[in-house]
């Protein structure tokens, strides 16, 4: 949340000084009518993806993808609002739609910032644990025998970890699977499926219980 705050006030004074050497009105960039319209936006867009157990990281992560959204819509509405409203020249239309870009810059920034944030946690704690039993599974044979170690009587990795049957998955549960065995992380798989980190938990959690494996790399 610190690091959010700082990268945000960095960029409002930066917009300040570029407003203040370009002769330029900050209020006409960084207007608190058109702010709020963004953010309020934004809170209704981020409204059917939350739940009573959502995390502020994954609601950050919500809030990123509808930034962008919210953006565009407020520039849609602004420009047809313009237009069908009045008839204007050619300078003043140009002016108004420049103004009326406020929201997708916005929205843009939003996005970089919490973007750039979340990228500093990619790995989760579920993922820190998965890879601490799939390091331990593939130790385990050397454990059982300290003795008698030799590479001969340790089990190839097909037998060691034989390919899970993916067969009684859900088709979202395939993809979320198909997805694990590239490497992807809960954040990227939401990402790229477009639910929320905790639905790709509870996938991936069924996906443990009915092929019966206990971690990611079993998946590879």
């Amino acid at each position: 949340m610190k690091r959010i705050i700082k990268s945000l006030t960095a960029v409002i004074a930066y917009l300040l000084l570029l407003c203040y050497l370009l002769g330029t009105e900050a209020v006409l960039l960084l207007s608190p009518k058109h702010i709020g319209m963004f953010l309020l936006g934004c809170i209704i867009l981020c409204i059917p993806s939350l739940d009573k157990k959502i995390r502020w990281k994954e609601f950050r992560e919500i809030f990123q993808k509808n930034a962008i959204m919210a953006g565009y819509l407020e520039t849609f509405v602004l420009l047809f609002a313009s237009v069908s409203q009045r008839k204007m020249g050619e300078g003043e239309f140009l002016r108004e739609f420049a103004l009326s870009l406020r929201p997708v810059f916005y929205g843009f920034v939003c996005h970089l910032i919490l973007r750039e944030d979340l990228t500093k946690k990619d790995l989760t704690e579920d993922e820190k644990t998965d890879s601490f039993a799939g390091k331990a599974k593939e130790e385990l044979p050397v454990l059982k025998n300290p003795r008698n170690n030799t590479s001969s009587e340790l089990p190839s990795p097909e037998k060691a970890n034989p390919k899970p049957d993916l067969s009684g998955l859900t088709r979202q549960e395939k993809l979320v699977a198909e997805l694990v065995s590239r490497g992807l992380t809960n954040r990227e798989i939401g990402e790229e499926l477009y639910i929320s980190e905790t639905t790709v938990k509870k996938h991936i959690s069924n996906i443990f219980e009915k092929t019966g494996i206990s971690s990611r790399r079993q998946l590879r």
